[in-house]
């Protein structure tokens, strides 16, 4: 959040690190150069930091330099500090004054940050560096990192350092024989595993019945119509608003979550035969879906990997499902995706670990690897336009996103799940309240977790 008024501008954040690592963040010089950016592409070439302030020293283009210096005029330990700040640029010398203040709150911190002094030129290039470096901030706080990353299991054996299931091993080829040899998989069976090591998705046709989406879709226009206070909806108008499903919101740009958390029949769409048959044999055991993003049009997402952004604690076991919920047009933004992507070399957030820390927010190196890896292995650019009913399976590496809206008054109803297997934890379990494991029907599973208010 930013605030602005003539006098200052105001930023907050909550960020799950101690009050005193943040304090910390600004005292140590390797630490306040990580996240103490002058611009949001201008990181300091060199630091320096004690308890009496700090001097960050930046190269701008021209071979020109500019200097962040801060002198510490109140310190109040693990809450408070006060800099009065001096900008030295090729144009000028600024003089303004930065107060940090922290607040403990439960597992998180409660941060807030008021840049008092700046003129009216000034305030935009500061608007955006403190957004940018608030950004950063977790990766000046190595025990909150350690925190993080030290959840998630790490396993030898498969082309990630942190495990996969049984078609990421060297020996795939020998396990795919011995279960076709066992009875375990049938012809059509074998073949999709094929499809789905060498492309890492597996396309099925007709996995869910016309009556069950219809069925569906019944339900969803009911909702929208008389509201539904137990359902979150994620608005991406800008406002990063998530209200309840009512019907001033239906038409707003929006994802529905956890659907399934209260509709037997979205259930009925996860759990579809043909879906349920494919997922038992990929992960050797029950599936468990444990998140769901309904959509009433293309999303127009960058292309990523789910493993940044869906987390569990063996990162590389889960696997998302898009499911048509009406024929898909081209133009309508439908999914797109690098076919064999998932075998790039695996990117580390911060060189530790596959998923993006919390409260992270510079994702453009990320965005720039997945992208610029798959084109560089020529993998082929392919785009999904199936009929309602039919499913995609994609691998957790999957370099996927939606593609650009063309025809804007076109829906793309569709209902995405992933899955991971029953006795793996989505990583927020530890961290919210939620559902437990709930079984839907015998060796099908599913848990949500419980958002504020519903």
């Amino acid at each position: 959040m930013v605030q602005g008024s003539a006098d200052a501008l105001q930023f907050a954040r909550d960020l799950p690190v101690e009050a005193g690592e943040l304090i910390e963040a600004w005292r140590a010089p390797d630490r306040l150069s990580r996240w103490l950016h002058l611009m949001p592409d201008l990181a300091p070439r060199r630091a320096a930091a004690d308890e009496s302030g700090f001097e960050l020293e930046y190269e701008l283009p021209g071979q020109q330099v500019a200097k962040l210096r801060g002198r510490c005029r109140e310190h109040v330990p693990a809450r408070r500090l006060a800099f009065d700040l001096e900008t030295a640029l090729p144009t000028g010398i600024g003089h303004t004054r930065v107060t940090f203040a922290v607040q403990p709150d439960g597992a998180t911190t409660k941060v807030r940050l008021e840049h008092e002094g700046l003129d009216e030129a000034g305030r935009p290039q500061a608007k955006a560096a403190w957004q940018h470096s608030l950004g950063l901030l977790i990766a000046a706080c190595p025990g909150a990192l350690d925190t993080y990353f030290g959840r998630f299991r790490r396993a030898a054996g498969y082309r990630s350092q942190f495990g996969g299931l049984w078609p990421d091993a060297p020996d795939f080829a020998e396990r795919l024989a011995r279960k076709r040899a066992a009875g375990e998989l049938d012809a059509v069976d074998e073949e999709r595993f094929r499809a789905w090591d060498r492309d890492g998705f597996v396309r099925i046709e007709r996995a869910v019945p016309e009556s069950v989406v219809d069925a569906l879709r019944e339900e969803i226009a009911a909702d929208w119509k008389h509201g539904n206070p137990k359902v979150t909806v994620e608005l991406n108008d800008g406002s990063h608003s998530f209200p309840r499903m009512a019907p001033q919101f239906e038409h707003l740009p929006h994802k529905v979550l956890d659907y399934h958390s209260v509709s037997v029949n979205a259930r009925a769409v996860q759990f579809s035969p043909p879906i349920r048959r494919f997922l038992s044999q990929l992960f050797e055991r029950p599936p468990m879906s444990f998140q769901s993003l309904l959509f009433r049009y293309g999303t127009e997402q960058e292309m990523h990997q789910d493993t940044a952004y869906v987390v569990v604690r063996s990162p590389m076991e889960f696997v998302g499902v898009w499911v048509a919920l009406e024929d898909i047009a081209p133009g309508t933004g439908e999914l797109q995706y690098y076919g064999g992507s998932h075998r790039i070399p695996e990117y580390l957030w911060l060189d530790r670990g596959r998923s993006c820390p919390p409260s992270y927010g510079d994702h453009r190196s990320f965005l720039a690897w997945v992208r610029n890896q798959s084109e560089q292995r020529g993998c082929p650019m392919l785009r999904f336009h199936p009929k309602k009913g039919d499913a995609l399976v994609w691998h957790a590496d999957l370099v996927h996103g939606g593609s650009r809206r063309e025809l804007r008054d076109r829906t793309r109803w569709s209902f995405v799940t992933h899955y991971c297997p029953v006795d793996v934890d989505p990583e927020w379990m530890a961290r919210v309240a939620h559902s437990g494991r709930l079984e839907h029907e015998p060796g099908a599973f599913y848990c949500y977790a419980r958002r504020p208010g519903g």
